[in-house]
């Protein structure tokens, strides 16, 4: 999309930054996951803008860290102003609330692919321009992986489908935010890979 990938670069390096050491984390732009990874018929799939992942020579062979979706800055973002200032914008809290929901149908589909065990959370980071939150998903129960909230379909689980759309349609929250290029979001952003370190060691030393 080329209304959001101009920001991929910038994300790409503020990441690269933090992969020490080298290879701790592998990078992978819009991947396809699969809604139902087993059926060759079924074509529904989320792409997030990135993941963070490992690999190992034991199953499963791929291993999901963290999942990112991204979106251009808004215009009131224009000048950089200070994360803060951000946080309770009406624009900004809308967006980033339909932006978790659109992630949350994203970690769906990488536990249904396999890639993300079922009973832990699952860490995401919400990028506008140059700002960003982190969220966390799951676990989901069995009823609410049927269910997608921005891409309907009927065989999704009947209330859960309900109590989703009740959820898009509520009133946004405030999140906080970091801005790239600050110590803040350094810190932030390290920390939030140190904790997905937890999800990986395993492989890394398979």
């Amino acid at each position: 999309n080329p209304k959001e990938d101009i920001t991929y670069a910038t994300i790409s390096e503020f990441l690269r930054l933090h992969d020490e050491p080298l290879g701790r984390f592998i990078q992978m732009p819009q991947p396809k996951l699969r809604w139902n990874h087993t059926s060759t018929c079924n074509r529904r799939e989320e792409i997030p803008d990135f993941v963070l992942f490992n690999m190992s020579l034991i199953s499963p062979h791929i291993r999901l860290r963290a999942g990112i979706e991204t979106k251009r800055l808004l215009p009131t973002m224009k000048n950089l102003p200070t994360s803060l200032s951000l946080e309770e914008n009406v624009g900004v809290m809308g967006l980033l609330h339909l932006m978790y929901y659109q992630g949350e149908d994203q970690a769906k589909a990488a536990v249904r692919s396999e890639y993300v065990s079922d009973n832990v959370p699952i860490p995401w980071l919400l990028f506008i321009g140059p700002y960003w939150t982190p969220v966390l998903y799951g676990p989901f129960t069995p009823q609410e992986l049927s269910v997608r909230v921005h891409k309907h379909h009927p065989s999704a689980d009947f209330q859960d489908s309900v109590n989703a759309m009740n959820k898009l349609l509520g009133k946004p929250q405030v999140r906080p935010l970091f801005l790239l290029g600050t110590i803040a979001a350094r810190n932030r952003l390290e920390q939030f890979i140190q904790e997905t370190d937890v999800l990986a060691q395993p492989l890394v030393e398979a």
